[in-house]
């Protein structure tokens, strides 16, 4: 299965509280509507409905009825209650016989011909205004609405219809009530004597045919499956496959095009429904059009409901359904189906092995893209870069060997950009982002240039993502928000893959107010991103306290991130995390002065940075022992640990780290000199304010002000010793107008440096 199916499907709510698509018992939901909902008695109710609403002043009309036409009224609602359903034009023979009010009559003959020609929504429009009286009768005194009463006659009864109509499914209200309702009031056509809107012959539809059908079955599919952001609204998609299932519903296909459309909006209880129903219509059904393609049909039909059982966690019944797929497809030698079998057995099995994928090695299928992605699970971190690339470089070799060449482009086109994904995503875990960035604009350019993009989704926005970020720390705010648009355009709610490009965004907006001291914006998007990333934002919570110099919950909520099940798992993602956690608390220790404790866990994270090949995070290590070194007046080798590393930041680092990486350059660079004489010391510092300008030159550009107002200060100092009072001025100047920005005390920072 391609990478794009494994991401789950965003929510949507519909009208009712089962989101419209009860799977109640059907049987007893017809038998409901048949005792209680008719539409006789839907009639009765409006009429009840435009007299409370007449009666209580709504805003639309206000009819003032006399005590008589009340009294008339009561006993009027009282009697069609209790006597049998009559015919539409008895109803209103019997209205006028009572001498009914003209324009209450008026009125309702509108709201009959709205219910007639209007949709579900018109329905559940109806029933939620006929509830409204109930919910004011519930808020007001009981002596103005006892005609409401719970134990009243008109009172049971709108209660049992509200009852009845909310227990109905969207499915139920469109063919037992809406279609019979319609068929009831063409009755007031011959009663006004004229043509009306209720008259359906010219609004009738053409009923398409059984091939155009199958057609546009087999197009929803393909839709839903690689172009999903064409689709229309879930809703709608579902009420044309409903009309379609209504035509024809011998067509067991239309109940797996559900279920996808289920998966879609994450729906998991309606999506298990209709693949119950897919499996009794196919057996229904039996082999009528050819026995191999309806067993394949019960293979798939099986590897999905392992899908879901996994996904509630249920993994016997998971394995139960795999085992079913496999001993079906050994019959036939179905190898695609073995593939996708064996890797499910592989991902349910209780101990880590790699026998599943092995084995789907030696199937000469290479339109799936597990192989790929099961690439890395069992490629170790601690495996020497080229070799996990060189895996990599093998697994679509071996996809696209026995490629026909009837599907080389659209399938070669997946597999290129699945590999180039892993590869940008690999190449950030090793520190090297430019490489990083540099090979998901390849990813874009293969994806953009061509038509047919198949499962090419979930690259493109995982590449728009790591240029937006690529852009964002190199401090280009306006292109990093303009990648980043195209990805909200391009994959927008209630597309699924709107989680990813929401969680970069939101961990964007706290990363800028950090570096603005903005506890207020960066509180919001650590709330926002909580939903999404639990984890991130809890690390980015660290910072928070960080600034707001709450030291202790800052280790407390650190160490908790470090007690996460999700950081135990050896695999890429958590130990690229757990070596951040790592790094903040040493950064929190370092503020503190407890530089012994940061230097039990700066050697550490070196060990496992090193051994995991984390370059990056290995660097941001060797920047905290260096400033550790220099804290505790060994400045010698704190320089050379900086003069180590300085390059690496350079050319991979972030406009941030740069600077930082610079000014801890020149404070080494300095500290070590001061026993020299000066002559030699005024020299080092002339060189090393140079170096503080470009340090202050990435810190302007990032509007990292947090760190810039450090660097003013230094370089005020330095120009102090060597005389330099103008510059020296200019740059308390320019430090106190940043301190006027920040909302943190001017005596804190992140790194508190002394010479």
């Amino acid at each position: 299965m391609s990478l794009a199916n494994e991401i789950l499907r965003t929510g949507f709510s519909p009208h009712s509280e089962n989101n419209g698509f009860s799977r109640g018992d059907q049987t007893s939901s017809q038998h409901l509507v048949q005792d209680t909902i008719t539409p006789y008695k839907i009639c009765v109710f409006a009429l009840v409905r435009l007299y409370l609403e007449n009666k209580n002043g709504c805003e639309t009309s206000s009819i003032e009825f006399s005590e008589e036409e009340r009294r008339t009224l009561m006993l009027l609602f009282v009697e069609l209650i209790k006597v049998p359903d009559m015919s539409f034009n008895q109803l209103s023979i019997r209205m006028k016989s009572c001498e009914v009010s003209a324009r209450l009559v008026e009125e309702f003959n509108a709201l009959v011909l709205q219910l007639a020609n209007g949709g579900p929504c018109e329905y559940f429009s109806f029933f939620d205004r006929l509830n409204e009286p109930i919910k004011n009768h519930l808020e007001r005194d009981i002596s103005e609405f006892t005609i409401l009463n719970r134990t009243s006659v008109i009172g049971i009864g709108v209660r049992s219809m509200l009852v009845a109509f909310k227990m109905m499914s969207l499915e139920e209200v469109i063919s037992s009530v809406m279609r019979v309702f319609s068929e009831y009031c063409k009755e007031i056509v011959r009663h006004d004597g004229h043509n009306s809107l209720l008259s359906t012959a010219s609004n009738k539809k053409p009923v398409p045919s059984k091939w155009q059908s199958e057609r546009r079955i087999t197009q929803l599919a393909h839709m839903l499956e690689h172009k999903t952001k064409d689709l229309s609204n879930p809703v709608e998609v579902h009420e044309e496959l409903l009309a379609l299932l209504k035509t024809y519903p011998s067509l067991h296909r239309i109940h797996f095009v559900m279920y996808m459309n289920y998966m879609r909006v994450k729906e998991y209880a309606g999506a298990k429904d209709c693949l119950h129903r897919y499996f009794d219509k196919m057996a229904e059904a039996g082999p009528q059009s050819g026995s191999e393609d309806y067993n394949m049909c019960f293979r798939y039909a099986s590897l999905n409901m392992a899908s879901l059982y996994a996904r509630f966690g249920h993994r016997e019944m998971a394995l139960h359904s795999v085992r079913e797929a496999v001993r079906s497809a050994q019959e036939v030698n179905d190898k695609a189906c073995l593939h996708h079998a064996l890797v499910w057995l592989e991902h349910l099995a209780e101990s880590s092995n790699t026998h599943g994928v092995t084995s789907s090695h030696g199937l000469p299928d290479p339109s799936l893209n597990c192989t790929v992605v099961n690439t890395l699970k069992y490629t170790p971190p601690t495996e020497l870069p080229y070799k996990v690339f060189s895996e990599l470089a093998k697994a679509l070799s071996h996809r696209t060997k026995y490629l026909p060449s009837s599907l080389q482009g659209s399938l070669r086109l997946a597999s290129n950009v699945s590999q180039m994904t892993l590869c940008s995503s690999l190449w950030a875990y090793y520190g090297r982002r430019h490489m990083s960035s540099l090979v998901s604009s390849n990813v874009i350019n293969a994806t953009s240039s061509h038509t047919s993009k198949g499962h090419c989704a979930e690259p493109e926005c995982l590449a728009l993502c790591v240029l937006s970020n690529h852009y964002f720390n190199q401090g280009d705010y306006q292109s990093s928000e303009s990648i980043l648009s195209i990805a909200r355009q391009s994959f927008a709610r209630p597309y699924p893959l709107s989680e990813v490009w929401n969680k970069v965004e939101q961990c964007q907006l706290a990363d800028r107010a950090f570096y603005h001291a903005d506890t207020q914006a960066m509180s919001l998007a650590c709330e926002n991103l909580l939903s999404l990333d639990p984890l991130e934002a809890n690390l980015r919570r660290v910072r928070l306290y960080c600034i707001q110099n709450h030291h202790q919950r800052a280790l407390d909520a650190v160490k908790q991130i470090l007690s996460a099940d999700e950081l135990k798992a050896q695999s890429y993602a958590s130990l690229e995390l757990l070596a951040r956690s790592m790094i903040e608390l040493i950064n929190i220790y370092c503020e503190l002065e407890d530089y012994s404790s940061a230097t039990k866990y700066v050697v550490d994270c070196i060990q496992i940075t090193s051994s995991n090949h984390l370059s990056y995070q290995h660097a941001l290590c060797q920047l905290y022992a260096a400033h550790i070194q220099l804290m505790s007046n060994n400045a010698e080798e704190g320089f050379n640990i900086i003069r180590e590393y300085l390059p690496f930041f350079l050319i991979n680092g972030s406009c941030l780290d740069k600077g930082r990486a610079q000014l801890l350059y020149t404070k080494c660079r300095i500290a070590r000199v001061k026993s020299q004489t000066e002559d030699v010391m005024q020299e080092v510092i002339t060189e090393g304010l140079k170096l503080l300008e470009k340090a202050r030159s990435n810190f302007e550009h990032c509007e990292a002000f947090i760190y810039l107002k450090d660097v003013l200060t230094y370089m005020a100092l330095l120009c102090n010793m060597v005389g330099k009072r103008e510059l020296r001025n200019q740059y308390a100047y320019q430090h106190k107008q940043i301190e006027l920005k920040l909302s943190v005390n001017s005596s804190h920072t992140q790194f508190s440096y002394t010479i």
